[in-house]
């Protein structure tokens, strides 16, 4: 008989982080967080250190992809899909480039039915998550943006010149400055911006540091279960009343282990795992 807890999510990842995290900050819930991958190399923190980590079998899943209708000159017809494999997931090997996603998308969501995902109700969620270092270089649209968030939001500095001169470029063109990750992205013209990081003091804020790094992953109600790869999701029940009720994983040794959960597993290895 395995251990058994309240929650399991499977993947520590750029969602898979946050999860944990949040979950156990009710301490009368037992949650088990259950990664492939260990925690980030000290390299990881290193905002230029991102090419060494992609493709590097310890932190990255090293994918393959069919590229569809683009990259025609593509040898083999093949592309790297790079996928972060550690505490922190993608947001540990990526290149840290702070985009929400658009407006107008959210409240395309909302009106196909999924409430509560207009843009209007989402937003506050962003403001929480962010803790934005004010800059000189940008038009930030304060009403938009979050400070003493866990995520840690900046800008490059010092600045290439390069990119002040590509953002002057796009100005002379008609494209206004703004903010792109606040209302101005709404604008028909468009907005042109350097762009916004998920870094603090210089450093990467995946969402291992921002959510699990220190307290939460100190704490006795959370379990995490690194080098361990899900093989299932344990299913019991029959015809309409099947439940998920825990998961088989090869632990960093390659023995089978099972977790048992006695009220959600919750998956989420990744969009391509």
């Amino acid at each position: 008989m395995g251990e058994a807890f309240d929650f399991i999510v499977v993947g520590g990842g750029s969602a898979g982080a946050v999860i944990a995290a949040r979950l156990s900050e009710d301490p009368h819930v037992r949650v088990a967080l259950i990664e492939a991958g260990e925690r980030p190399p000290e390299r990881e923190l290193m905002p230029a250190a991102c090419t060494s980590l992609q493709l590097d079998p310890e932190t990255d899943w090293m994918f393959w992809a069919d590229p569809g209708k683009a990259g025609l000159g593509m040898k083999g017809r093949r592309m790297r899909t790079p996928r972060g494999k550690m505490l922190g997931g993608s947001s540990g090997i990526n290149y840290m480039v702070w985009v929400r996603g658009h407006p107008q998308d959210f409240d395309h969501w909302a009106e196909l039915g999924a409430d509560g995902w207009d843009y209007d109700a989402v937003l506050p969620s962003f403001k929480r998550m962010e803790d934005l270092v004010p800059s000189n270089e940008i038009a930030i649209d304060q009403d938009a943006h979050g400070s003493g968030g866990p995520v840690g939001v900046a800008v490059r500095s010092p600045m290439i010149p390069a990119t002040r001169q590509f953002v002057a470029a796009a100005e002379a063109a008609g494209i206004p400055r703004g903010d792109y990750n606040g209302r101005d992205r709404l604008n028909p013209a468009g907005v042109s911006s350097a762009h916004q990081t998920n870094t603090r003091k210089g450093r990467r804020s995946s969402t291992y540091h921002a959510y699990l790094e220190g307290e939460a992953e100190a704490r006795p109600n959370l379990t995490i279960i690194t080098g361990a790869q899900v093989m299932r999701v344990v299913i019991e029940g029959e015809g309409d009343a099947l439940t998920a009720t825990g998961v088989e994983y090869r632990d960093a040794n390659a023995a089978s282990q099972t977790v048992h959960a006695s009220r959600e597993v919750i998956l989420s290895a990744g969009a391509v795992g």
